[in-house]
């Protein structure tokens, strides 16, 4: 579904609900707070195959840099996937286990088995000890917040129109197999009724395929 078809959906929705009138601020505040909530569930049941599908146009790979005393997250940081030092895998522990780990003969952190702990400003990272790596190429995997998406219009006789093709339109970024869900929770936040019912009915007449609703 495109943003203007869900807006109308999100209408059509409201109309029968007779909520009235969702204005494009509300809706847009709704369908970025929807998206964001379907990545979260996506996200925890990640070992789904289909989660990993819907969840694959925000995964990013990035470089981190380093800034005293830790390797800074990355802009849009939401969920950590995977990291990587000089090209070994960085082990993630909780802050909890970092003194035992640093002072075992064991299973202290090395060039081979890095591990790292999270803070406020990042990763901290180590490979030599106790001693926190400040250099090296640092690459991290992880889910990035897509940019909001917003409905956007002008003004014709009173009434907002779709105008599609302003600077800052923005669909949504996950997949039509995410729209339904998305719509749920849109209705949801808006205050109306969503009945899987009501999609059908929609869509047909709008359309859309089934893939699309």
């Amino acid at each position: 579904m495109t943003i203007d078809e869900v807006y109308r959906f999100i209408q059509f929705i409201a109309n029968k609900d007779q909520r009235g009138f969702i204005k494009p601020s509300e809706f847009n505040l709704a369908a970025t707070r929807a998206q964001l909530d379907v990545i979260e569930e996506k996200f925890k049941e990640r070992n789904s195959h289909k989660n990993l599908d819907d969840l694959a146009p925000v995964v990013n790979v990035g470089t981190l840099a380093y800034s005293s005393p830790s390797w800074t997250y990355p802009a849009g940081f939401l969920h950590f996937v995977s990291l990587e030092i000089g090209g070994n895998a960085v082990e993630l522990i909780g802050l909890e286990k970092l003194q035992y780990r640093v002072d075992s003969s064991i299973v202290s952190p090395s060039q081979t088995y890095p591990l790292a702990v999270m803070i406020n400003s990042g990763f901290k990272i180590y490979n030599n000890g106790s001693t926190p790596a400040s250099s090296g190429t640092v690459t991290m995997s992880y889910i990035k917040e897509p940019t909001a998406p917003k409905w956007t219009y002008t003004i014709v006789n009173g009434a907002p129109v779709y105008n599609g093709s302003a600077a800052d339109a923005q669909g949504l970024t996950l997949p039509s197999s995410t729209h339904k869900d998305i719509c749920h929770k849109i209705a949801e936040y808006v205050g109306v009724s969503l009945r899987d019912e009501d999609v059908v009915t929609f869509g047909a007449s709008f359309g859309l395929s089934s893939k699309e609703q």
